[in-house]
């Protein structure tokens, strides 16, 4: 891990990152060791860093995150992208693995709202995917106090009454740990669902949760280019995967492991057509 990863959080850096992949670092310009640049988000941010030989001394950004002093993955898409100006290989400090595994658990959530500070989980969903194919699955609505808006219960079709219902947080955090525990997780944009799932097992169970994982929102943007957009329904349509109750958590898991089984055998052509090419079996 470089030095100045160490001040940002891992949620923050994977976005960072991905905006540094995504080219979104533009009109970078750097004077007596300052560094000012433009970030294509939403809309353009603009971010300063004083950056010299490995070290921060100081970071600023004009988006609402960073207004308090907090790091923001603006600044973070920088520093990576001065890294690699200055051939340091930009490396992304966390645990998203970027290889094709056979034991593996597809998850997805479903939240009252965006913030992993003050949302809560509504619904988990999950297929365990063990050696030799064999499938089981787990799901759940979880119990929660919070008002759901409208506009989440058109969503998703859980309603205020169904969650007022449903189990409690702590039971179906334990149930769901046991169901994935020592296996890399998958899902799509899963960051967002691991920001929940984190602080949830943290507060509620004592206990740190911290897995490894493979985003297919990630594996879209490296194997389909040129896409407009990358979210689950998306990536699913292009592969002719069914995308019907989407926005239930076990239908967009069963879309997920459909699309990552396609992003398997995509990579295993790839392999194919290199093996065979060094073989000189291609005449």
């Amino acid at each position: 891990m470089r030095a100045w990863q160490r001040r940002f959080s891992h949620k923050i850096l994977e976005r960072g990152y991905q905006y540094y992949e995504d080219e979104l670092v533009d009109e970078m310009q750097t004077e007596q060791e300052i560094t000012t640049a433009t970030i294509k988000g939403s809309k353009p941010y603009h971010v300063q860093v004083r950056y010299q030989n490995g070290h921060l001394s100081w970071a600023t950004c004009d988006c609402p995150y960073a207004r308090n002093g907090r790091y923001c993955k603006h600044e973070a898409a920088l520093l990576y992208a001065l890294d690699a100006q200055k051939g340091i290989p930009p490396v992304l400090a966390s645990k998203r693995l970027e290889l094709f595994v056979e034991d593996y658990a597809v998850i997805d959530i479903e939240t009252t709202g965006l913030d992993d500070a003050r949302d809560a989980i509504i619904e988990v969903g999950a297929i365990r995917v063990y050696p030799g194919g064999r499938l089981e699955t787990y799901t759940s609505l979880i119990h929660t106090d919070q008002k759901l808006s409208s506009s989440i219960e058109t969503l998703t079709g859980i309603t205020q009454d169904m969650v007022s219902k449903a189990p409690p947080l702590e039971k179906v955090l334990r149930e769901f740990g046991d169901f994935v525990r020592g296996t890399t997780l998958i899902g799509h944009n899963v960051p967002f669902d691991l920001a929940f799932l984190k602080r949830d097992f943290l507060s509620c169970l004592h206990e740190e949760f911290d897995p490894y994982y493979i985003d297919t929102l990630y594996l879209a943007r490296r194997y389909l280019k040129n896409m407009a957009h990358y979210d689950l329904a998306t990536v699913a349509s292009y592969f002719k995967i069914d995308t019907g109750y989407h926005h239930r958590a076990l239908q967009d898991v069963l879309m997920t492991l459909g699309i990552y089984r396609c992003f398997k055998e995509i990579e295993a052509f790839r392999q194919l057509c290199y093996r065979l090419e060094n073989e000189m079996i291609i005449p």
